[in-house]
């Protein structure tokens, strides 16, 4: 349960507006939602800035090769929850090499995470992941 859990903090921060349009131009969204078993997901990434350097590692939930997306990178996605709502953190390959990333988390979700937990930029975030199958499907706050 609770215990497995890691907890990552950081800041809402202001994307490139780029992730919306990349993973709807190619069916990412979509794909990412059915390999993470959750509704359709709203366009767009939550990004969080983190105090410290966020390495993604091997460790991920899923993967989406190459193959599947766009032929150049593949992302990895782990599950996680910010207040207790389900979300996705989606790391492509791109993010694991340049420094900008490193501390940079992506964020996706069925919902308009922003609206959903009243966040406005620079808003103090805690991430929570690696959690067991529990805490996973642990209800969500209404």
């Amino acid at each position: 349960g609770e215990d497995s859990v890691r907890i990552v903090e950081g800041r809402v921060s202001r994307g490139s507006g780029a992730a919306a349009t990349n993973f709807k131009i190619r069916g990412a969204d979509s794909l990412i939602a059915e390999k993470m078993g959750l509704p359709p997901l709203h366009p767009g990434t939550l990004n969080v800035h983190t105090e410290t350097e966020f390495p993604f590692g091997d460790q991920c939930d899923a993967f989406i090769p190459e193959s599947e997306y766009n032929g150049r990178e593949w992302i990895k996605l782990k599950r996680c929850r910010i207040r207790g709502v389900r979300c996705i953190l989606v790391r492509p390959k791109d993010h694991e090499r340049v420094g900008k990333f490193k501390h940079r988390i992506e964020i996706m979700s069925p919902y308009a995470l922003r609206k959903r937990l009243d966040l406005a930029e620079g808003d103090k975030l805690e991430v929570e992941l690696e959690g067991d199958e529990d805490w996973w499907n642990a209800p969500e706050p209404v």
